[in-house]
């Protein structure tokens, strides 16, 4: 296919907030997401690289974490391309959207990795942890691809550059100073529902059953705060109940591999 019509291709693409399946220890496993039967170009893994580990902890000593870091990697091994990346760290608010913030420094913040190769990333917390969770994510914004285009005619090398707006976050727990305490339910005032978190760490989930039906809707409810459950209000449910916190026993799991 000729360069122009593959850079066609991917410029109308938009991906963002791409959720990572693979567990740290398959680091190598790639994003399987097509978008595309373009020749060259069919999936997620022909043009960006691997990121792991898909869930960042800082306070606890693990393999990828810290009393004051959080480590990940952009692994490129299996590339052919080189890629780069920026990097950014972002504080979730308890209505549920993020802002920049100077808690968490990102090191390095933009990053090239050639093919064949994977490259550290570390997030270091500039503040005192306290006795309750905080909840931020970093950003991987992939920003473009260096590809060399050979000419079968005549054999002739030439540079090309992909750029497209791909994003892939992952979030980054702070673990709290103390025991961590678990106090989330949901209360009902006039025709609306709201989560209410009473304890000490966040309660993330991605669906609730309402009248006895599951229903899909990701959330994270901040610890100490309280939101309002949009998605039901004015519905007329009568019983609305949580699932188990994902977030939590995530974060159990990999304490109790390392024996805490």
């Amino acid at each position: 296919m000729k360069l122009n019509k593959i850079l066609l291709a991917i410029l109308s693409i938009s991906v963002a907030g791409i959720a990572i399946a693979q567990e740290p220890e398959q680091p190598r496993r790639k994003n399987s997401i097509t978008f595309g039967n373009q020749e060259g170009v069919k999936t997620l893994k022909d043009i960006t690289a691997s990121i792991y580990p898909v869930t960042g902890i800082i306070g606890v000593k693990t393999t990828f974490s810290t009393a004051k870091t959080a480590l990940f990697y952009i692994d490129n091994s299996d590339g052919k391309n080189t890629v780069e990346y920026d990097v950014e760290i972002k504080k979730e608010l308890p209505d549920g959207t993020f802002e920049k913030t100077e808690d968490v420094k990102v090191f390095p913040s933009k990053i090239l990795v050639e093919a064949g190769n994977k490259y550290p990333v570390k997030a270091l917390l500039k503040v005192e942890r306290e006795e309750v969770q905080k909840v931020y994510r970093i950003y991987f914004n992939f920003k473009k691809l260096n590809k060399i285009i050979i000419n079968s005619e005549t054999g002739e090398k030439k540079e090309a550059t992909l750029e497209m707006p791909i994003t892939i976050s992952i979030p980054i727990y702070v673990h709290p100073t103390v025991d961590m305490i678990e106090k989330t339910f949901v209360e009902k005032k006039g025709d609306k529902w709201f989560f209410v978190n009473e304890g000490n760490i966040a309660y993330k989930g991605n669906r609730v059953i309402a009248d006895g039906k599951e229903i899909s809707m990701s959330y994270t409810v901040l610890p100490k705060t309280t939101r309002e459950m949009e998605y039901l209000g004015g519905k007329g449910f009568k019983k609305v109940e949580l699932l188990p916190n994902a977030a939590l026993n995530s974060l159990k799991e990999k304490l109790e591999k390392k024996g805490k």
